[in-house]
């Protein structure tokens, strides 16, 4: 849009009320509102979302207190988990 290439970000995200933990990909628009000033606008799924650095809540239980991780933190853990390395002895 408007020559700003448009981008993706994936993030990985674990609530600090409940221990919930996801990930998600969004698709990046850049646009300017009609004062001309950048706008960054994210989308999931095709649905325009609040930006994953200030806004969101923990899909479990809607909880605010969340931590961003690099994607793929989630992924990782739960596999291994599941076989058994999860770093307690």
């Amino acid at each position: 849009m408007d020559g700003i290439p448009a981008g993706r970000e994936s993030y990985s995200f674990v609530c600090l009320d409940c221990g919930y933990g996801w990930e998600r990909s969004y698709e990046i628009q850049h646009t300017r509102d009609l004062a001309g000033k950048l706008r960054v606008e994210y989308y999931a799924h095709g649905v325009r979302e609040p930006s994953p650095i200030t806004g969101g809540k923990c899909p479990e239980c809607e909880g605010r207190h969340i931590r961003i991780l690099r994607p793929g933190r989630v992924a990782a853990a739960v596999l291994a988990a599941s076989h058994g390395r999860d770093g307690h002895r």
